[in-house]
């Protein structure tokens, strides 16, 4: 049971290290005006 419960957690850790990058990427491709235009209307 460990082990299942284990690899689950590891999963999880993986998606969200995939959803992060995914993420980081984005601010590099996305224009820095857009961005900050989003940040500010949102803020």
């Amino acid at each position: 049971m460990p082990f299942v419960l284990h690899l689950q957690d590891q999963t999880e850790f993986f998606l969200f290290f995939i959803f992060f990058l995914s993420l980081f990427r984005a601010r590099w491709y996305i224009p820095a005006h857009c961005w900050a235009h989003r940040s500010r209307t949102h803020a």
